[in-house]
């Protein structure tokens, strides 16, 4: 996966640890994807599908819903994982909320989901994400 392509479609610099977590855990990624995953599942490792997802979603953005993410990858079923590229933090998030009330994970005044929600926090980092994924 190039990096560079991606940060310069998107006008975006990428997380050290995203990138980092790409070039160390290649045998991880490897076992997620013979779980018979596409490449755009959990952790995408299609450029292209990255690129084209994140503009769809018109990512990344200064204000609004999902303002400072980047989207990772997707479940299939129309929720997305992201990671925030504005300031360092590894989590990985997702837009999936059910089970929760709107009011309880949209903060209105942010006009922005309340990413410290734990409906909306995935893992604390890369790997526990596709650790859990695998072991799913």
């Amino acid at each position: 996966m190039n990096f560079k392509t991606i940060a310069s479609a998107l006008q975006i610099e990428l997380p050290e640890s995203y990138i980092k977590f790409h070039l160390s855990e290649k045998k991880l990624i490897e076992q997620l994807r013979s779980k018979e995953f596409d490449d755009s599942y959990f952790i995408a490792t299609n450029e292209n599908w990255l690129i084209a997802t994140n503009r769809m979603l018109e990512l990344p953005k200064e204000r609004g819903m999902m303002n400072g993410k980047f989207c990772i990858g997707q479940d299939g079923c129309g929720s997305y994982y992201l990671i925030n590229i504005e300031k360092e933090d590894t989590t990985v998030y997702s837009t999936e909320h059910d089970g929760y009330a709107w009011e309880e994970i949209f903060d209105e005044e942010k006009d922005d989901l309340n990413w410290d929600h734990k409906g909306l926090i995935m893992a604390k980092n890369l790997k526990e994400f596709v650790i859990d994924v695998i072991d799913f």
